[in-house]
């Protein structure tokens, strides 16, 4: 809200900085928050929805499944689980480990990595469900655990809030926005804000776009859903007229 209040009285300027943290995770609990404290610094937090709800976000379980698993085997699983449910578009199906499907170089990934990633994004939920749940459970015996040891939970968002910290959205399901139709965007969207205001005690006014992604439906669904503002991570400005996109500069979390 800072932030927003200085682009009003246009007074940002390359000594202002917006300190954001997406995914909610227990680390920004534990080694974040302290730090921001001492030194007297607010920043913003973006946990995601779902995770209040008792679901562990299918993103979250990609990246557990990847560092358990070997990446090939996974991605050829993958590729066996698309031609089956879509044989004829996916008969000769592969994923490359040569060229990148996606130019865009985040976490160092390699390219099998980053493209086994980007094509699991792109599927819809209930597919890329019924491939990630089984391999899931394979690695993580038990999920409720997981899921109270890997995210923040609301004792400590409340706690983060009442000294000065911003609490915002990340979406219901950590899934790309622009991948929905408009009306499963606003159920994500209003699910998520139902979620983290009924977790943290209060209204949430900021949203953190996962993957970076939306299109012409989003930011009109945000306005009406009550939000003020959003931040994409994929840019490196910001916008001085539109409240709902604000750039990062970089960032190098999950998305």
């Amino acid at each position: 809200d800072d932030f927003i209040d200085l682009k009003n009285k246009d007074s940002v300027s390359e000594n202002h900085v917006s300190l954001t943290f997406d995914d909610g995770v227990a680390d920004h609990f534990n080694n974040v928050f302290p730090v921001l404290i001492s030194n007297k610094i607010k920043a913003t937090f973006f946990p995601i929805g779902c995770v209040f709800d008792g679901i562990v976000p299918a993103t979250i379980k990609v990246h557990v499944i990847l560092s358990k698993l070997n990446t090939r085997s996974v991605s050829d699983a993958l590729a066996e689980h698309l031609k089956g449910c879509y044989p004829e578009k996916f008969k000769n199906f592969n994923i490359s480990s040569e060229h990148r499907i996606n130019n865009r170089k985040r976490l160092k990934d390699t390219v099998l990595t980053a493209n086994l990633k980007q094509v699991l994004a792109e599927l819809p939920v209930e597919v890329k469900n019924r491939f990630i749940d089984p391999l899931f459970k394979k690695v993580v015996r038990n999920e409720r655990k997981f899921l109270s040891d890997f995210f923040m939970m609301p004792s400590q968002l409340k706690k983060m809030r009442e000294k000065g910290m911003e609490i915002g959205s990340h979406g219901y399901s950590h899934t790309s926005l622009k991948s929905l139709n408009e009306k499963s965007q606003f159920n994500d969207i209003a699910e998520s804000k139902k979620a983290i205001e009924d977790a943290v005690g209060g209204d949430i006014r900021c949203f953190s776009y996962p993957f970076g992604d939306y299109n012409q439906h989003t930011i009109r669904i945000l306005e009406k859903s009550g939000f003020k503002y959003g931040v994409a991570y994929n840019h490196s400005s910001f916008s001085k007229k539109d409240h709902f996109l604000q750039f990062r500069v970089r960032d190098f979390g999950i998305g």
